[in-house]
């Protein structure tokens, strides 16, 4: 298990804030392969409105915020 310090977790607030060009970039709605086409016929209901369930949209989400944590942690082979 892997054990976080303060200064990670500094780093990694930093990451979060920091703006999509400045870090790498993975497209992780293409990592799906196909998979997207597959997904449920769902709504999301929110404060916002009610919008298709997109996993495309959720992969991203995801992606995003494993890249910022792993380079938090200095990890140099992110996108495999």
């Amino acid at each position: 298990m892997i054990t976080p310090s303060p200064e990670q977790d500094l780093v990694l607030k930093r990451l979060i804030t920091d703006t999509s060009e400045q870090k790498p970039r993975f497209d992780w709605r293409q990592s799906l392969n196909g998979y997207e086409d597959k997904q449920p016929e769902a709504r999301i209901v929110s404060a916002k409105g009610e919008k298709d369930f997109d996993l495309g949209e959720v992969a991203e989400a995801v992606g995003i915020a494993l890249t910022n944590l792993l380079l938090a942690r200095e990890e140099t082979d992110i996108f495999t």
